[in-house]
């Protein structure tokens, strides 16, 4: 914060006795001029215009830090927090309703909550929550060994050319619910490749019952969704061209998971 330092003249009046024993002043006491009083005066405006600036600063912070409006300048100002505890309790929205309703009330403001914030009004979220997870069973869909021709100029593939499979899970993974409406997503062979940290999908929807997020994938897109009952889960990957993109029919795998939660998360 920056200060306005002040140069303070001090004017000193000297007065005296004539002697010990009378109590008249001296009438040749210096007496204080008109530049003097004039700079006293500006001295005093100065003071109360870097007091006022000081205030005024101060306030700036606490409503940036805060996000809050102190009560003498709106006094019907309503926080986003408390705007969307009243949207939730007394209109009974989901969170996806509020957001569309806060981004319409708030249009300025990037983020409508504190990760504790979110977490006190919605539990059901479960933000900061880690799942871990290990297959079951799992199914591949792609494209038949020799299904292709030896010259594609006229001919097409169809579902003949498909081959499926069934077998026994063996991936591990697991995710944890961030409070900016993402899920960290890594896998055991991820780590095993020399991952620290996983990659970030999109949640789609996260509420009492469900959580469903998303992710591109070598330019098809996976998708995972797990019931918060049961723990049972699917991860789902699909890409159009197949893969590594120079089939030319979809390729598809789907992981059904078991993840653990805790008996008090459960939805």
């Amino acid at each position: 914060m920056k200060r306005i330092f002040i140069l303070f003249v001090t004017v000193t009046i000297i007065s005296g006795c004539e002697d010990q024993n009378s109590s008249t002043l001296n009438t040749n006491t210096p007496k204080v001029s008109s530049f003097e009083e004039a700079l006293y005066d500006e001295i005093k405006q100065l003071e109360e215009k870097n007091e006022t600036l000081e205030n005024d600063l101060a306030m700036a912070k606490s409503i940036q830090e805060k996000k809050t409006v102190p009560i003498e300048l709106q006094e019907d100002y309503v926080s986003p927090y408390e705007f969307a505890e009243d949207l939730k309790n007394n209109s009974f929205m989901s969170y996806s309703e509020i957001l569309v309703e806060l981004k319409e009330e708030f249009p300025d403001v990037d983020e409508f909550f504190t990760e504790s914030e979110k977490k006190k009004l919605f539990p059901e979220q479960m933000i900061g929550q880690s799942f871990p997870c290990k297959a079951q069973e799992t199914a591949y869909f792609f494209e038949k060994n020799g299904a292709r021709p030896s010259s594609n100029e006229g001919k097409y593939l169809d579902y003949s050319a498909v081959e499926s499979n069934l077998k026994p899970g063996t991936d591990e993974l697991s995710f944890i619910i961030n409070p900016n409406d993402t899920i960290t997503f890594l896998t055991s062979a991820a780590v095993g490749g020399g991952a620290t940290s996983g990659e970030a999908w999109k949640i789609l929807k996260n509420n009492d019952k469900t959580i469903i997020a998303q992710d591109l994938w070598y330019g098809g897109i996976q998708t995972l969704t797990m019931s918060k009952s049961t723990g049972l889960g699917i991860w789902h990957k699909s890409n159009a061209s197949g893969l590594p993109m120079t089939f030319d029919l979809p390729n598809g795998l789907m992981i059904y998971l078991q993840c653990f939660i805790p008996l008090e998360s459960r939805g």
